[in-house]
């Protein structure tokens, strides 16, 4: 058990007294005077003094704990109203969920093709492809006319679109599917 409570240690120790450290830390300077370097620069000493006595103290376990004072607080946070901000957040909330009803589908997957639409994909394929030829063979082809001929892109769109289709409603081996294979399945 992690935390001095017995507890698992977690954020929820506030109400376990915080004890400072007192200790001198190994490194501090004692000396508080002026240093400057061989340049002439002023050089800080390494003393943690100061800071514990403004702004906060280290607790036994090395951890700064910060001094709960009645410091002025931030403008920006003070001006924020959390009721009309989650409301804010639900109204958009609300928005988001009647466009996806009114998109047809509550979730994020595309509706699996028809069995028609899935021969016309196999057909589409098939009409791409060369003789004894398979889907990744002529993805590859087409692929790097796409160098040469930017025209090629829209025929690699298509291609790719269909055969990303196919895999998507179960086929997944189609992309080592031939020609032949393809036409007999259409």
């Amino acid at each position: 058990l992690d935390g001095p409570d017995g507890g698992g240690g977690g954020d929820d120790d506030d109400d376990v007294p915080v004890r400072a450290m007192r200790d001198a830390v190994e490194g501090e300077e004692e000396d508080t005077g002026e240093h400057f370097n061989e340049v002439g620069e002023r050089i800080e000493p390494f003393n943690l003094r100061a800071e514990r006595a403004n702004d906060g103290f280290f607790d036994a376990n090395g951890n700064f704990v910060w001094k709960k004072g009645n410091a002025e607080p931030d403008a920006w946070l003070a001006s924020m109203d959390e009721a009309e901000e989650e409301a804010a957040l639900g109204d958009m909330m609300a928005r988001g969920q009647k466009a996806a009803m009114d998109e047809g589908s509550d979730d994020d997957e595309p509706a699996a093709p028809s069995e028609a639409r899935k021969r016309e994909l196999l057909a589409e394929l098939a009409g791409y492809l060369e003789a004894g030829e398979t889907v990744a063979g002529c993805v590859r082809r087409v692929g790097r006319g796409l160098k040469t001929d930017p025209a090629s892109a829209e025929t690699f769109e298509k291609l790719t679109g269909a055969a990303d289709a196919l895999v998507g409603a179960g086929r997944a081996g189609v992309y080592e599917e031939t020609r032949e294979a393809l036409a007999r399945a259409a």
